[in-house]
C-alpha cells in the first residue's frame, strides 16, 4: 500500500506541475521575494536586489531557502519553472520521509490509518499549491520530518542539528527546539 500511495501523490503532483504549472496557484509576490534573491545570489554573492528595495537588503525570512535556490541556479541557470520544480521535488521527498517514518513506528492497521492520514494531508489542496510553489515549505517540511526520523532512530544530535538546519529557512523551527530541549534535559539528567 505504501507504494501505491507514493504512486498516487506522484500522479497527482506531476499533474498539477505540468498542467497546471503557472496556475495552481499563479505566480505571487512571495515567490519574486525569495527567486529573485536567489537570483542575485547566484550571480553576485548578495542578497541586495534593487527592485525590492533600493535602501537595504530585505531579509523578512531566514536565507537558507534562497541560498538552495541559489545553487540550483548556479548548476542550471535561473527559470521560475525550476523555481516551482525544486519545491515539487522537496514535497515528494517530504511525502517519501514520511512514509518513512510510518514505515519505522507503526504496523498493521494503525500504520494503515496513518498512510491514509497523511495521504490526506498531502493531498490537500493547500499542500498541493506549496508542492507548486518557490516557497521554502517543502524544505523546512523536509527538513523537520528528516529530523524527527533522526530521533526516532537514536541519532538526537543529528535530529536536533537538523532543526538547526531548519531555522536557517523559518523561525518556526523554534517551536521543534522544546522537545529537543526536554530531551537533552532528561539525558543529563539521567547522565546518559
Amino acid at each position: 500500500f505504501t507504494a501505491a500511495s507514493m504512486l498516487l501523490l506522484v500522479g497527482v503532483v506531476l499533474f498539477v506541475r505540468l498542467a497546471l504549472g503557472l496556475e495552481f496557484p499563479i505566480p505571487w509576490n512571495d515567490e519574486t521575494a525569495f527567486t529573485s534573491q536567489a537570483f542575485e545570489f547566484s550571480r553576485t554573492g548578495s542578497f541586495y536586489v534593487y527592485g525590492l528595495n533600493s535602501e537595504r537588503v530585505v531579509m523578512w525570512m531566514p536565507p537558507g531557502y534562497m541560498l538552495l535556490l541559489a545553487g540550483v541556479y548556479k548548476l542550471f541557470g535561473y527559470s521560475f519553472e525550476i523555481s516551482r520544480w525544486v519545491s515539487t521535488l522537496l514535497y515528494l521527498g517530504s511525502f517519501g520521509v514520511g512514509l518513512a517514518i510510518i514505515r519505522i513506528t507503526l504496523t498493521g492497521w494503525r500504520q494503515m490509518l496513518a498512510l491514509v492520514l497523511m495521504l490526506l494531508a498531502f493531498l490537500s489542496p493547500y499542500s498541493l499549491a506549496i508542492a507548486n510553489i518557490a516557497r521554502m515549505e517543502g524544505l523546512y517540511t523536509l527538513i523537520f520530518l528528516l529530523s524527527l526520523l533522526a530521533a526516532l532512530r537514536g541519532k538526537y544530535a543529528l535530529g536536533l542539528a537538523l532543526v538547526l538546519l531548519g531555522a536557517t529557512v523559518h523561525y518556526n523551527a523554534v517551536y521543534f527546539l522544546l522537545p529537543y530541549g526536554v530531551l537533552v534535559w532528561w539525558k543529563i539528567l539521567r547522565r546518559e
